[in-house]
């Protein structure tokens, strides 16, 4: 079980969200708001950050952006699950270490987020099946 920062913009589906990661066994911590969510994470530190990508990219981005950039987000293992492919490609190559995935994959995401070593390596995306 990870400790998990989910940061989604949208109140409903981010509660529904972190229902889904507490599912997966996850202890989660969620707060709407953007600037809510990030003093929650220098508070309460987190295995892995979890970003939801289904919302505007530029949201996204600026916040794998913002936690990369931070003295005690640097190292964390980042995760963005859903969202436009495309987009999500571009990021995963502009910003090492970052995971993406569909939110339908979160638990393979997590587990090769929290095995990679975090804030560098390879960019990768967890492939379903053989």
């Amino acid at each position: 079980m990870a400790r998990v920062q989910l940061i989604h913009w949208k109140e409903a589906e981010g509660r529904a969200r972190a229902d889904e990661l507490r599912g997966l066994g996850h202890s989660v911590q969620y707060e709407a708001d953007g600037s809510a969510a990030f003093a929650l994470l220098r508070r309460e530190p987190v295995d892995v950050v979890v970003i939801d990508g289904t919302l505007r990219f530029a949201h996204g981005r600026g916040a794998v952006l913002a936690l990369r950039q931070g003295a005690g987000t640097r190292s964390l293992p980042l995760v963005v699950l859903g969202g436009d492919v495309r987009e999500l490609s571009a990021l995963r190559t502009e910003i090492a270490g970052v995971v993406v995935a569909p939110w339908d994959q979160a638990r393979e995401a997590i587990e090769h987020a929290l095995a990679s070593p975090s804030g560098g390596g390879t960019p990768s995306t967890p492939r379903a099946g053989p």
